[in-house]
């Protein structure tokens, strides 16, 4: 299997790809992705490109490559026959977008929610298949969201985040949760830098390139996890078990990022970069210290709440969201928090 690698495109290529782009700077790397600063159709958005070119994608960079080579329009059709006959005609890079891909950008496109960043159409299309030059690149847009995210906010200071900042924190996470899951999706990498923090105080989850599955589920060939570990559920790393990954899998990842802003520290030891699957694996054997013991003037509710949401075995976790949400009303009325 080969690992996926990160697209390294020019200011000026990616406009030469994307002629509807009107200003662009390139904002860096997240994950797999190379990010980009952008105005489209007089929208400031945050657009996501990945390479499509690991064993999953194979079809569409031959496809490219057939495109290159002899100067015509590729005839492939990645899509299922009964997908080919839907009204709305598709261009020749539409069709190097695997149907499953389209249908799952559909999902995403139509939650609306506060807490979820929305994503955004260009020429009419949720996701784009560019090929240049015997690849293909995977583009999507997400709304510019102003603000820092949580990761950077967190630096700023070497004390605990206020509990109050924490519970609506956790109102916040848990509205953007319950809007993914009621189209069935998990978002599969909730961590500080995927949550933006608005000047007014509310959060919102950003990038949802693992939710898109555009880089396949898959492990790398040096086992680890296409996602962030340190925040990542146990679950989503067993071969065994990730097919019943839910909504559980995003509760654990907001729990540990609600245990590290009010205690200042990881429940489950200091965050590395690069651990691999099995280490991970190990680490969450030891349970935790309660929140109560490391913050101890967490609102008791809270921290058992915070503390059952990063079970490391999901059947321990809360079975439904309702469940969270009670908890948390209760605790916003007594911090004084509006829900």
């Amino acid at each position: 299997m080969t690992p996926a690698r990160v697209p390294s495109l020019t200011v000026d290529e990616i406009r030469r790809l994307m002629p509807a782009i009107t200003a662009v700077e390139d904002f860096g790397h997240g994950g797999q992705k190379q990010v980009f600063k952008a105005i489209i159709a007089g929208q400031t958005v945050a657009l996501k490109v990945v390479l499509a070119d690991h064993d999953s994608f194979e079809p569409l960079v031959d496809a490219a490559a057939s495109t290159v080579l002899t100067g015509e329009a590729s005839t492939l059709l990645i899509d299922e026959p009964e997908d080919q006959e839907e009204p709305g005609g598709l261009s020749p890079e539409d069709h190097l977008v695997p149907s499953r891909l389209r249908r799952e950008v559909d999902l995403l496109a139509h939650i609306d929610s506060p807490c979820v960043v929305p994503l955004i159409a260009i020429d009419g299309r949720h996701l784009l298949a560019l090929p240049d030059r015997g690849r293909v690149y995977m583009a999507y847009a997400e709304a510019w969201i102003e603000g820092e995210d949580l990761d950077r906010f967190l630096a700023k200071g070497t004390k605990r985040m206020p509990q109050e900042h924490v519970v609506r924190l956790a109102l916040d996470g848990i509205i953007g949760i319950t809007a993914l899951w009621d189209r069935e999706v998990v978002h599969r990498d909730i961590k500080p830098h995927n949550i933006m923090r608005r000047a007014n105080g509310r959060f919102v989850l950003i990038d949802l390139g693992l939710a898109l599955d555009i880089q396949a589920e898959t492990i790398t060939e040096t086992g680890a996890w296409l996602g962030t570990l340190a925040f990542a559920a146990p679950e989503i790393n067993d071969p065994e078990l990730r097919s019943r990954v839910d909504f559980r899998a995003d509760l654990f990842s907001l729990g540990i990022v609600l245990y590290e802003a009010l205690a200042a520290q990881h429940p489950y030891g200091a965050r590395t970069q690069g651990r691999t699957v099995t280490n991970a694996r190990h680490l969450m054997r030891e349970l935790p210290a309660r929140l109560t013991d490391v913050a101890p003037d967490t609102d008791p509710a809270f921290s058992e709440m915070v503390m059952r949401m990063i079970q490391a075995d999901f059947e321990l976790r809360y079975a439904r969201l309702s469940q969270v949400e009670n908890v948390l009303q209760t605790v916003a009325r007594n911090l004084g928090v509006q829900p």
